[in-house]
């Protein structure tokens, strides 16, 4: 509880893709706008963490840990999405379609879901795009989709300078009747 009684909201931050900020202008981007969210944020955050699967070099670790976010070590970046226990924001730009499957099967309750935001790649353009189209393939991101309990807003890219750095990052957020809509799936 705060002094004013109510109780205090904090929420964590996940980062996932955020490998070779040195070498790729569009990581850097990605970078800087995790900065910017976090620091908007504040002091709601309570903390932000980045998931390195050893494509971080040293110095990049540094310059993440100077803008206050943990650097943690992962075998692979899939291993690294965990079920939401608090309010978590997950930062996922330019992520595999695999890491949205595995982010939302892990997560796959009505109390999971509302707890979670996601700003990463259009899980609309996943789910519509033939490529990922098998249902054997992503389940989850296909059934919440088809369900109608994602809201997803797309990101304007028109005022940033670097315009194809944000090409199909959307927000996606959960309905609080979600619980009505969600059936079990079969692995």
């Amino acid at each position: 509880m705060g002094r004013t009684g109510r109780t205090e909201r904090r929420i964590n931050m996940v980062c996932c893709g955020m490998e070779r900020i040195a070498c790729w202008e569009t990581r850097r981007a990605h970078f800087a706008l995790a900065i910017l969210i976090k620091e908007h944020l504040q002091p709601e955050i309570d903390q932000a963490i980045v998931y390195n699967c050893h494509l971080l070099q040293p110095f990049e670790t540094e310059v993440m840990a100077r803008y206050g976010f943990r650097v943690l070590l992962c075998n692979h970046e899939s291993e690294c999405l965990r079920r939401t226990t608090v309010p978590t924001l997950f930062f996922m730009p330019d992520s595999w379609v695999h890491m949205y499957e595995r982010l939302l099967r892990i997560n796959y309750s009505p109390r999971n879901l509302m707890r979670m935001a996601i700003l990463g790649d259009s899980l609309g353009n996943y789910a519509t795009a033939e490529e990922y189209f098998e249902e054997s393939n992503m389940p989850y991101l296909l059934h919440l989709h088809r369900s109608n309990i994602l809201d997803e807003y797309a990101i304007d890219e028109a005022g940033f300078p670097i315009q194809y750095c944000f090409s199909f990052l959307s927000w996606h957020f959960f309905y609080r009747r979600c619980s009505r809509c969600l059936r079990y799936i079969a692995n």
